[in-house]
């Protein structure tokens, strides 16, 4: 599909196509959600090749064993090739034998309260093909789970 105008045009798919030099992109709102890891796996996302993110927020779910220690969470982004650019602990730790939302949001207040917890992102966050975001878990046991993992991002596809 060819488009030749100056400013962003909308379609119906709530899209937004924008002229570059040389190609197109398509720039998309959507919330994207990730199937859950196996127990005792961090919940991280990797950014697809040919794609560009700029995450908005997200949110996932610790349930945590009864095997008795403190978990650390940290909200975690990184290049892919273990250089991590960024790394929020969580206000508090979760105990064991609980379930805790972590959510985490532009311009939010760092607030843990009634077994949800929230944390800060920082914006603007634009992250390539192969950089990661997620929750990295400190002492996280073997049958811990992390459970609905999803994200709203503006996503950008070269072609």
């Amino acid at each position: 599909m060819e488009h030749r105008h100056n400013a962003p045009v909308q379609d119906t798919q709530r899209r937004e196509w924008t002229e570059r030099p040389g190609h197109y992109a398509v720039v998309q709102t959507r919330v994207a959600t990730f199937p859950n890891p196996a127990a005792g796996v961090d919940a991280i996302a990797v950014v697809p090749s040919n794609v560009r993110w700029e995450v908005q927020n997200l949110g996932a779910l610790l349930t945590t064993s009864a095997a008795v220690a403190n978990r650390v969470v940290h909200l975690i982004v990184d290049d892919g090739q273990g250089n991590q650019v960024y790394n929020f602990p969580a206000s508090q730790n979760q105990v064991a034998a609980s379930a805790v939302q972590y959510s985490a949001g532009v311009s939010t207040m760092v607030v843990s309260f009634d077994s949800a917890t929230m944390l800060v992102l920082p914006f603007p966050l634009h992250l390539s093909p192969g950089w990661r975001i997620g929750f990295k878990t400190t002492l996280l046991d073997a049958a811990d789970q992390w459970t609905k993992f999803a994200m709203i991002t503006k996503e950008w596809i070269n072609f």
